[in-house]
């Protein structure tokens, strides 16, 4: 691939710029792959009852079983994007729903490699850069796109590349983090004695947007079935009490720091573990019934508008 940068001008640096920061959210995706940092767990299973669990604990698997039922059975050479797929976890939880043909699309050839061999359906690992994908238009049955848009500076560019290879009435489910929680404690405390977002800058979450901005940009493009984004409130002990910890510490928030390894020590062991992530899982659902929103992440349940 060759580009061509003109050596002048204020256009030229921009693309400078925009190339070199792409080059290091590439690098930086790679070595978090690389590390495991980013290792989703490949969970494969039919058993109606265990994902029934798991998607009680994880909103995230709940939309991905959600889009394989806007499949129809028969139809097992659907095509289904996983935009971002990172390791392709996402990818195996929907074949485990549904046989189809799904497309592990990331740009880190890390995460790919590692991809697992899926029991049934396929999934064919594309290599390529999400703003500019290399299929053609209303190609694509239905997409996902998990943990995704809080790398991604253009995320305008990223949703018209979505629109257009995806067929017309085509289901979706996007996940994204959102920046709402620096508004809530600890985090805007965090933000303020260490003087910039570094639950942010630990996992790349460069281009955060309000859940409501992100929402604005969805519904310009597509029909909203569902838009939920839980409030969190207890997610920095319950949910990443492992991040957490270093910097209340750091921040001289010493006895908050303590709480949070405890937990981060809870969550390691098996079946305490289990119960701690139930906890925060029961503490999402209830801020969803009671209405409270506006956390770190939001889940929306999609469909193309029908020509």
């Amino acid at each position: 691939m060759h580009i061509i940068v003109e050596t002048h001008g204020r256009a030229s640096l921009r693309i400078q710029k925009s190339f070199y920061m792409a080059n290091n959210l590439r690098n930086f995706s790679n070595q978090k792959h690389a590390t495991g940092h980013w290792k989703t767990k490949s969970l494969y299973t039919r058993n109606l009852l265990v994902r029934a669990f798991a998607n009680f604990i994880s909103l995230k698997r709940e939309g991905v079983d959600w889009l394989a039922t806007t499949i129809p059975a028969e139809n097992n050479k659907a095509i289904i994007l996983d935009l971002g797929s990172g390791n392709g976890a996402y990818s195996h939880w929907f074949l485990g729903r549904h046989e189809a043909v799904c497309i592990a699309c990331d740009w880190s050839f890390g995460a790919l490699k590692s991809l697992p061999i899926p029991r049934r359906g396929k999934i064919i690992r594309i290599v390529a850069d999400i703003h500019s994908l290399p299929f053609k238009q209303e190609s694509i049955d239905a997409a996902c796109s998990v943990d995704v848009l809080g790398h991604v500076e253009r995320v305008n560019a990223v949703l018209d590349e979505v629109l257009r290879v995806v067929k017309s009435g085509a289901s979706l489910f996007i996940h994204s983090e959102c920046a709402d929680y620096r508004a809530r404690w600890p985090d805007r405390a965090l933000v303020q004695k260490l003087g910039d977002d570094r639950i942010a800058s630990l996992d790349g979450h460069l281009f955060l947007q309000k859940s409501e901005s992100l929402r604005a940009l969805l519904v310009r493009r597509f029909l909203i079935l569902r838009f939920e984004s839980p409030a969190g409130i207890a997610g920095w002990c319950l949910g990443y009490p492992e991040k957490y910890r270093p910097l209340l510490h750091a921040a001289g928030m010493s006895g908050w720091a303590l709480l949070c390894a405890m937990f981060a020590f809870v969550k390691k062991t098996p079946l305490a573990g289990a119960g701690l992530r139930l906890l925060n899982a029961l503490t999402n659902r209830l801020e969803l019934t009671l209405g409270l929103s506006g956390g770190g992440s939001c889940f929306a349940r999609l469909k193309k508008y029908q020509r």
